[in-house]
């Protein structure tokens, strides 16, 4: 189901997609240690550390009534949490998407990690205890992972119209060292998805294990095509690309992805 409402998202101090991929400082890190501990080189790694929250709403209220309710009341809440410095709302396409399990991802974005102790901890508990209240009148936390996101391919403006957008949410398989796996992830796999035609942004965030002990996946890729298209047609080269690849016995390094459709959301 396609939910008719404004398709917006909120975002503070970013210049929408570009400021995304640009702006910020570079926070302080030990030069001979990878970038915030993520490995490899391709792509832009951002210096925010992100906030993903994925949401389900609760028994009894619709789809519809869920997102309007974030949107109209909950989201410009949030938007007033200090030291904020992004904030994108994600509404899953249950059409496309049947088995989610959830009904959205909030991206919440922060210079850092003392910037989001400070805006959850500290510096507005009146406004935490109305947050607090609000998100219990209608949804329900699912899970939360803390990543770093590596732009790989950006995309300036508003998305066209019938673009879509999937994450794939990874896990590596018990082989794998992390390190490793994240840096294959980054300099391999990276830039042969980056290839496929029709993909017109593409981001990956590896989750910072330290602040979601509880989580077993490694992160998600985020990627956009311009329309269902060019989507179905990317889709189909990869199957034909891994039926090859299974011929040849060359393994994957993750185990099957968890794929999820979400409607495509214009940037303020």
């Amino acid at each position: 189901m396609t939910i008719n409402l404004p398709r917006r998202t909120v975002l503070k101090g970013l210049g929408g997609t570009a400021g995304l991929a640009l702006a910020g400082p570079v926070l302080a890190q030990d030069a001979a240690a990878p970038p915030f501990g993520i490995p490899g080189s391709y792509g832009t790694l951002l210096p925010y550390l992100k906030r993903n929250a994925f949401m389900k709403k609760q028994a009894g209220v619709s789809q519809e009534a869920f997102v309007r309710e974030w949107i109209d009341t909950h989201g410009p809440m949030m938007a007033r949490l200090p030291g904020l410095a992004g904030l994108v709302l994600n509404v899953v396409d249950h059409d496309k998407a049947p088995d989610a399990g959830f009904d959205g991802i909030t991206e919440f974005f922060f210079r850092d990690e003392a910037a989001h102790d400070d805006s959850y901890r500290s510096r507005d508990p009146k406004l935490q205890e109305e947050l607090q209240k609000h998100a219990r009148s209608f949804l329900d936390p699912h899970m939360r992972i803390f990543t770093r996101e590596i732009v790989l391919r950006t995309f300036d403006g508003a998305f066209p119209a019938g673009a879509v957008k999937r994450i794939g949410l990874v896990t590596r398989k018990p082989n794998w060292e992390r390190a490793a796996f994240l840096k294959d992830w980054r300099d391999v796999h990276g830039p042969q998805a980056n290839a496929q035609k029709g993909l017109i942004r593409y981001t990956l965030n590896m989750s910072v294990p330290r602040l979601s002990p509880e989580v077993s996946y490694d992160g998600f890729a985020e990627l956009w095509w311009d329309n269902w298209a060019s989507y179905e047609a990317a889709a189909a080269v990869r199957l034909r690309e891994r039926e090859e690849e299974k011929r040849k016995g060359i393994e994957l390094p993750t185990l099957p992805a968890k794929l999820v459709f979400l409607q495509p959301h214009k940037m303020l």
